[in-house]
């Protein structure tokens, strides 16, 4: 309480009359706050102090009335810190069960919307259980919303992970736990820190599904520094140890696929990519389905095929039109197949968006290739600098996050670009 005494004045005191004026429902409620580190919902503070999700929510109302909580947006309240230290040290009997009541909420989890509105506390409870030793609840709330997170707080909930599973010493939930850590730090673009995350990852005993995960991921890395055949290696080997139908398949094969076909393997490339799809379908994953209708079409315009390519190419930016990430995908692909049919204008503006959609969407890798694309189309649209600029943006991203393929591009790029304004 020591912190609420400032300028000569006690804060605390101030604090108290006002939490004496609350009724004992309120002032429950206030107390049992104290124990969300976190913006706190109403259905998070219902299951914290056991209420019905109406009943809480007109407590957190009156709490906002009285000026000791203050709503953050139509959804979440928050306290301020003073406010917070005063509630914790009114030690409400009911701390620890209330706080044992947040984690099974936090731990049972929700769909896409419930982590969209809850994400904001979440590492501040998978934090807060890891100060109280709740290890094993710590790791499955971080579990559960690695999956569903992006940007800052998945690598904060992947690392909490990490060290809540390390601290079970269970094996099959570390191996977990540094797949989310990997996936973060690959979202970030830092391909040298998920490398070392998957590596550590493969080398712990797990069950099939989870060493045919982190093969996949390596086969990754490994293409994106142009060691194609050895991804080529760990895709098959993973493809060994999954189901026939299942999404690990399904991506598997689009990875190989992209791989076969930079090393010239068309009718192999096809026939992964076109079995990837149908698994897509087949599970309903639309992002899947995506991805691996805009790898069949650059493969078919490898292949000469260019009206089927062109077809495929525009199903898959239809079919994306609302999945920022796939979106951003197809339109890269599909600007690559109208560079390899020869329409560079509509390669051009197809790129353009790609780079559009991924300003807001932030994928540094994901935008190094776009922007690689785009400089191709400025150059073949008879645009020089603008390639020139292009090129030099991705060949910056590029260096910055280890992607060892597109820097390469970005070079030739450049240099073309750089013989054409010479020109």
């Amino acid at each position: 309480m020591g912190e609420l005494r400032t300028g000569g004045r006690d804060v605390a005191a101030a604090l108290h009359l006002s939490y004496r004026e609350l009724e004992p429902a309120q002032q429950r409620m206030f107390r049992l706050l104290g124990a969300h580190p976190g913006p706190v919902t109403a259905p998070a503070a219902a299951a914290l102090a056991d209420l019905p999700v109406p009943v809480a929510e007109r407590l957190l109302e009156d709490l906002v009335d009285a000026h000791l909580l203050d709503l953050t947006d139509a959804r979440a309240y928050r306290m301020h810190d003073l406010l917070a230290e005063h509630a914790r040290g009114l030690a409400d009997p009911e701390a620890t069960t209330g706080f044992t009541r947040l984690l099974d909420y936090y731990r049972a989890g929700g769909d896409a919307r419930w982590y969209a509105t809850e994400r904001a506390a979440l590492p501040a409870i998978v934090e807060r259980a890891l100060e109280q030793r709740h290890d094993e609840a710590a790791w499955q709330v971080a579990d559960r919303a690695a999956a569903h997170l992006r940007g800052p707080e998945a690598l904060g909930i992947a690392e909490a992970a990490t060290r809540a599973a390390r601290r079970t010493g269970n094996p099959a939930a570390l191996h977990r736990a540094l797949g989310h850590l990997a996936d973060a730090h690959w979202d970030r673009g830092d391909l040298s820190a998920a490398l070392a995350c998957t590596r550590s990852r493969f080398r712990l005993t797990a069950a099939a599904p989870d060493r045919a995960s982190a093969l996949s991921r390596l086969g990754s890395l490994h293409a994106m520094s142009g060691r194609y055949r050895a991804s080529i290696t760990c895709y098959r080997r993973a493809l060994t140890l999954t189901e026939d139908e299942d999404d690990l398949t399904g991506r598997v094969l689009a990875n190989l696929s992209h791989s076969l076909e930079v090393l010239g393997d068309l009718r192999t490339a096809l026939r992964s990519a076109r079995r990837s799809r149908e698994i897509a379908a087949a599970t309903g994953n639309r992002v899947h389905t995506v991805l691996s209708t805009a790898q069949e079409a650059l493969v078919l315009a490898r292949t000469g095929d260019h009206r089927t390519a062109e077809r495929l190419a525009l199903d898959a930016v239809h079919d994306a039109e609302d999945l920022d990430f796939a979106l951003a995908w197809a339109h890269t692909d599909g600007a690559e197949v109208l560079l390899i049919t020869g329409k560079p204008a509509l390669a051009r503006a197809h790129a353009e968006r790609a780079c559009a959609v991924l300003e807001r969407a932030h994928h540094p890798l994901l935008f190094t290739m776009a922007a690689n694309t785009y400089g191709a189309a400025c150059l073949r649209t008879d645009d020089p600098a603008a390639a020139l600029a292009q090129h030099r943006l991705a060949r910056a991203t590029a260096e910055r996050t280890g992607y060892v393929v597109q820097a390469e591009r970005a070079a030739a790029g450049m240099a073309l670009a750089e013989a054409a304004l010479s020109a």
